[in-house]
């Protein structure tokens, strides 16, 4: 980003900056306001439900002290002990319900008319108009007594059946004592209301009937709108519902208009007493934009001066960030021409501030990198020519060290041998033809040990190439074990080799040959009894050779320099243990590299050696590195 862009940016944003806090100071005022109107609502909320418990508990004291007097409890008992007189009274009491339920309303079964004239009847009826009167509206829709076999023994309006015990409300208070239906629609008293369930008992406690009244809900709309017509700060919408979320009544401010965004909070009943509630809950719904319109407008107003004040800002912004851009162009220009490689030059810009100090460094330090590079170059000159002398004398010192020893021990044994037929000659006796094999066998070592250090040199010189073709495991498994085998001993070492059918592969045949060979002759010099075992398999991508013996193994030192050209390893385990120059080593991993693939070597002093290899079926053209070389000691 240009410095005239971040000059201009950060001028601008002291403008900015203002506006953002102004903002975020509106929108904390808008959540504390929000919070402030919410909690407000819950407890105006709250206190309507507390006044709704009140009234409900209070209709349901009011119900109890109607019901719990002694001529109650009298005519309850009567009726209990008729019940209990009579035999067949479950059989009675199907067939009054059967007469009962099918009797049209307004001609109900002879039973019905019975308990609707009996004196306890009458009596109930006349509490329930005092307390219409006293309220100035039916408060209970309907009341009637059940004995404890769950019939009717007095009502002031015929009910649906005349068998109670079946229903959930008189079981339930049977058994608690005091039950509280939910808001529905009752039939027979033909009006939305509330069941409030009463048990009976007599004085020690056991229960005698229970009384069922209906409590007309038109108080509990009343509360509401009583609370709806006293709120005069915001206009609101009040919701009461049942448990299960259904609508019990609705009620709005007479301010109140309809709309989509509001601001809504909800509080649930907590009861009254002993009495738990009914599980109801108040939603109160305010317009969230007569709600938060002081918030707003001052959110525009905040936003109208910071874009007054930006503009300004911008302006000097641009001034003062020209004449800046101005000079540090001229920086630039310097300072490309450093990095171009043009040491020494110099940067003309003027003044005694920081941008004239910054050109007055540049230009010094130009003149120092000009002359420090000029000291490099020759230093690093000088030291080139050194390492190149270090290296040339390394690598001399160890291939003369090499050649030293595994040439001239040959030579000094062909020499004594030469020396011993000779004379044996000039003195006629017939030389032993032990001595021409020794003299072969040092001159085959001495060409194998020329021969590896050519092909190790063409391979690290990267002349070498790769030839590919298909290879015929099995085939060149038979051929190898027969060129090895004239080096084992067939009575005391067996030399066997396994190859899947499947296994194939594509790849230079001589290099496979070679290291097949290789791996094979090592097993064999230092495997004195035992067994020698090559086995191929095969994979989804790859070919696997694992090469066995059963000889002397090796100690974790020399696994540690396995494959390492020009390492002797002399030392180990046996007289001749690993004797000769690393190199046939090193050109199977070569080989292996070539084609893609990686050894494993597993050794222990007395327990023989494993390779495992792995080489792709087709090895890529291009190789990047050298291969995997693993190797791990076995427990001894």
């Amino acid at each position: 980003m240009r410095i005239t862009t971040r000059l201009t940016i950060l001028v601008s944003s002291l403008a900015i900056v203002p506006w953002a806090l102004g903002l975020y100071t509106a929108k904390l005022t808008r959540r504390a306001l929000g919070e402030q109107i919410t909690g407000a609502a819950e407890h105006q909320a709250g206190a309507i439900l507390d006044e709704l418990d009140r009234c409900v508990h209070g209709r349901a004291s009011e119900l109890a002290i109607l019901l719990e007097t002694d001529y109650v409890r009298r005519v309850l008992a009567g009726a209990n002990d008729a019940g209990l007189e009579r035999p067949d009274r479950e059989a009675w009491i199907d067939r009054v319900d059967a007469s009962w339920c099918s009797a049209p309303p307004d001609a109900p079964c002879t039973e019905a008319v019975r308990l609707l004239e009996s004196e306890l009847s009458c009596a109930l009826r006349q509490q329930l108009d005092r307390v219409t009167e006293q309220h100035g509206f039916p408060v209970f829709g309907e009341l009637f007594i059940t004995n404890r076999f769950g019939v009717p023994i007095a009502l002031t309006g015929v009910t649906s059946d005349f068998r109670q015990n079946d229903e959930e409300w008189w079981t339930r208070t049977w058994s608690e004592g005091l039950y509280f239906g939910d808001v529905a629609f009752d039939q027979s008293a033909q009006m939305h209301a509330v069941e409030i369930c009463l048990r009976i008992d007599d004085d020690h406690g056991n229960p005698l009937g229970v009384a069922k009244a209906v409590l007309n809900i038109l108080e509990v709309k009343r509360i509401v709108d009583a609370r709806l017509s006293r709120s005069s700060e915001l206009p609101m919408r009040l919701e009461l519902l049942t448990r299960e979320g259904a609508t019990i009544h609705k009620g709005q401010s007479a301010s109140w208009e309809p709309t989509d965004d509001v601001l809504t909070s909800t509080a649930a009943e907590r009861g009254h007493g002993a009495f738990s509630g009914l599980g109801w809950s108040l939603v109160v719904h305010h317009d969230s934009e007569r709600v938060f319109a002081p918030v707003v407008a001052l959110t525009r107003t905040i936003g109208a001066v910071s874009i007054v004040v930006a503009l300004v800002s911008l302006g000097a912004g641009l001034a003062i960030a020209g004449g800046v851009a101005t000079r540090l162009r001229a920086l630039r220009t310097t300072t490309a021409l450093i990095g171009a490689g043009k040491l020494g030059a110099q940067a003309h810009v003027g003044g005694e501030d920081e941008v004239g100090a910054l050109a007055r460094a540049i230009n010094s330090m130009s003149t120092d990198l000009a002359d420090a590079e000029a000291a490099r170059v020759e230093a690093g000159r000088v030291e080139a020519e050194r390492d190149h002398l270090r290296e040339a004398v390394v690598a001399h010192q160890r291939v003369l060290g090499v050649l030293g020893h595994e040439v001239r021990t040959p030579l000094a044994a062909v020499r004594m041998t030469a020396e011993f037929l000779v004379r044996s000659c000039a003195t006629g006796d017939t030389p032993d033809s032990g001595f021409l094999q020794s003299i072969v066998d040092e001159v085959v070592r001495l060409s194998e040990t020329v021969n590896n250090m050519l092909e190790a040199a063409r391979i690290e010189s990267g002349i070498a190439r790769w030839n590919r073709e298909a290879i015929d495991m099995g085939e060149l498994a038979r051929e190898v074990t027969r060129v090895v085998g004239r080096l084992v001993d067939d009575e005391r070492v067996s030399l066997d080799y396994d190859v899947e059918p499947e296994a194939d592969m594509e790849g230079d045949r001589d290099a496979i040959r070679r290291l097949l060979i290789n791996l094979l002759s090592n097993a064999a010099k230092h495997t004195n009894e035992g067994s020698i075992t090559l086995r191929v398999t095969s994979e989804p991508e790859a070919i696997r050779i694992v090469i066995t013996d059963t000889g002397c193994g090796m100690p974790p030192s020399i696994l540690q320099e396995l494959g390492e050209p020009f390492r002797l390893n002399r030392g180990g385990v046996g007289a001749d243990f690993a004797s000769g120059a690393g190199l046939g080593l090193a050109i199977c991993k070569q080989i292996i590299a070539a084609h893609d693939g990686a050894m494993e070597v597993r050794s222990a002093v007395g327990q023989g050696s494993t390779f495992d290899i792995r080489l792709a079926r087709t090895p890529r053209p291009d190789r990047d590195g050298d291969p995997a070389w693993g190797m791990q000691e076995e427990a001894a």
